[in-house]
């Protein structure tokens, strides 16, 4: 009986042991787990800054594009405007050495 008793200690010794064996592992993987967690979060925040960089950045050429586009357009129409008075001045000086 003695020796079944120092057994069944001798079990539940291993069987503590292995428990916390178990338990140590679990911790270590849960240590892991919250390590890449917080490595994705900072991935991800990081990424979310870029973006947000990246469209300010978009959002300056486009208002840059814009105002080049608006630029141009003006100086095609005083090109047009120059043009026009280039056509007048011709026409009255044609129409006065006609009339000569």
């Amino acid at each position: 009986r003695v020796l079944q008793e120092r057994k069944k200690g001798h079990a539940q010794v291993h069987v503590n042991t292995a428990q916390q064996e178990a338990l140590i592992e679990l911790q270590d993987e849960k240590r892991y787990l919250k390590t890449e967690r917080d490595l994705i979060n900072m991935k991800y925040e990081e990424a979310r800054g870029q973006i947000s960089d990246l469209t300010s950045a978009l959002k300056l050429r486009e208002l840059s594009f814009n105002e080049s586009n608006s630029t141009l357009e003006t100086v095609k129409e005083q090109q047009k405007s120059r043009e026009r008075i280039i056509m007048q001045m011709k026409a009255a000086l044609a129409e006065e050495a006609s009339s000569k």
